[in-house]
């Protein structure tokens, strides 16, 4: 791969301080390693949720080794942050079910996408890993009458709307929410458009976690969050935590050897979507926060991508600045596509739903 900058990314200079690396530390390198509390111990927590990855943190580190670095009580909240997680998880697990059977009885076959994925095959720690929504992936001849079925058995309709990769989201009765995708935007298929369900369960061996309910191999998983953390998410100001991404890739793709056997199909998979020098600095911000590599320390590519994964987490002038950028880009690959029409229509729409029909019920 070259050894290049991504030019995605325009961060200001990395700014890591004690906490933040103390943070970075505890959530992704080695846990069994006694670390030196940062003065600030009582900031650790408020930082780590910020960065997305407090629950990761309490599910990995022995409640001893975390009580010497950061006090009895913040401890304690990273231990509260993990079970909640938890408890999330297994409301999840009834919610799969659920849809697995609505889903049998339209003779169609369930991929568990991003988060639960990773907890349905195993992949993640409990509790180290907070499940928002359910994610999954139906055949596209099947997601209209499934999304039909399951609102007619008093699935709400939720917050948000439909795109070109999933239809709108859905609340389920007493809890969660389901998102049903019918392609995987920006993860190349064998014909070269976006995979759907069928090209997601042809890579590698993917693991039947459920009757009908398939969580894809690592790799397909692995791509995917990379196309999730970097193209759609990277430059959106929306408050989704990047660091997910590398702690996902971290559980997926443990090791260099892991990532010499994937990197080839990640290439040929998000060639269309991602500069290779992006790919690159994903690859080497795993495996180095993995190691426990302190920033200045990481190639200079996978430096640039920390400094815009903190800065889009805790500065919020640099949250600002991505939102003209996001849009932007978003409108230039719709053009490309020659779907603008179509984009430009749902962008107003959804500006009518969260400005213009609420001031019209006042």
């Amino acid at each position: 791969m070259p050894n290049s900058l991504p030019t995605r990314f325009r961060p200001p200079p990395l700014d890591a301080d004690r906490v933040t690396r103390w943070v970075l530390r505890r959530a992704f390198g080695p846990a069994y390693l006694p670390l030196a509390a940062p003065q600030q111990s009582d900031e650790t927590l408020s930082r780590a949720a910020a960065l997305g990855v407090a629950d990761r943190i309490g599910a990995r580190t022995d409640a001893d080794l975390l009580t010497r670095d950061v006090g009895e009580e913040t401890a304690a909240g990273f231990s509260r942050r993990a079970r909640k997680a938890v408890e999330a998880a297994l409301a999840y697990d009834v919610l799969a079910e659920d849809l697995a059977g609505h889903a049998a009885a339209l003779g169609a076959t369930i991929v568990l996408l991003k988060g639960y994925a990773l907890h349905a095959a195993g992949h993640s720690t409990p509790g180290s890993r907070t499940i928002g929504d359910l994610d999954i992936l139906v055949a596209e001849p099947i997601a209209e009458p499934l999304h039909r079925a399951l609102r007619q058995a008093g699935f709400r309709p939720g917050p948000g709307s439909g795109n070109e990769q999933h239809l709108p989201p859905l609340e389920a009765p007493g809890w969660g929410i389901v998102d049903l995708h019918f392609s995987l935007r920006g993860v190349r298929g064998s014909s070269g458009s976006w995979s759907d369900s069928t090209a997601a369960l042809a890579i590698g061996k993917p693991l039947e976690v459920l009757p009908g309910c398939w969580a894809p191999d690592p790799l397909l998983l692995a791509a995917h969050t990379i196309a999730h953390g970097i193209e759609q998410h990277a430059n959106s100001p929306r408050p989704y935590p990047l660091l997910r991404m590398i702690a996902d890739l971290i559980d997926l793709l443990p090791d260099d050897q892991a990532w010499s056997e994937a990197l080839p199909q990640l290439e040929e998979k998000l060639q269309a979507t991602l500069e290779s020098s992006e790919l690159e600095a994903a690859r080497n911000l795993a495996l180095g926060l993995a190691r426990g590599s302190p920033p200045e320390d990481l190639p200079q590519g996978a430096r640039q991508l920390l400094a815009h994964l903190l800065a889009h987490a805790l500065d919020d002038d640099y949250r600002a600045s991505l939102r003209r950028r996001h849009l932007r880009q978003r409108f230039l690959e719709a053009r490309r596509r020659r779907t603008l029409l179509r984009y430009s229509s749902r962008k107003l729409l959804d500006l009518w739903r969260r400005v213009a029909a609420p001031l019209a019920r006042r």
